[in-house]
């Protein structure tokens, strides 16, 4: 799997498992996020940007990667990682393997290949994943936009939980 990232590709299946949600105007969760001061300091989770060491330690040890897909010029995607951060998040941190990319236009590296791989259209996008017994890369949970950190938090330890998922053809 870690070698066919350049040529794989995703059923249409997973588009059914996309999750979406309306978003407060960008400029109340900046302003917010200005205000917050120091409330949210340091990074409870680790995150990691290699996805090919991420995706072998996630086959190794059984655990799901959630995968943060962000883009350079995303403010949404500012305001999602301040939610990430704040230390509510700890208590998932030994149930998976945290994975940020940040997909930039116009460069083909393994961040611009697993979003294309996995059907993705638009920033910030978290997508829970797992490997099947045969190998296979699976869909758990896909959100898209911006959740508030307690939301966050029930939707990615449900899909920590969540033993079903959408198969992604490899």
């Amino acid at each position: 799997m870690i070698n066919e990232l350049n040529n794989s590709y995703v059923s249409d299946q997973t588009r059914g498992n996309v999750e979406r949600v309306a978003m407060p105007h960008i400029g109340d969760v900046m302003r917010d996020f200005r205000a917050g001061g120091d409330q949210n300091v340091g990074k409870p989770l680790e995150w990691t940007s290699d996805v090919r060491a991420a995706m072998q330690q996630s086959m190794e040890s059984g655990k799901p990667m959630v995968m943060l897909f962000t883009s350079p010029s995303c403010p949404w995607c500012t305001a999602l990682e301040r939610e990430l951060n704040n230390p509510n998040f700890k208590s998932l941190a030994d149930q998976a393997i945290f994975v940020r990319m940040e997909v930039k236009e116009g460069v083909k590296d393994d961040a611009s290949t697993m979003f294309n791989m996995l059907g993705l259209e638009g920033f910030p996008t978290i997508s829970v994943t797992s490997f099947g017994e045969d190998g296979t890369l699976n869909e758990r949970k896909r959100l898209n936009g911006y959740f508030a950190s307690n939301d966050l938090k029930v939707k990615i330890g449900g899909a920590l939980r969540n033993q079903g998922s959408v198969m992604l053809n490899a």
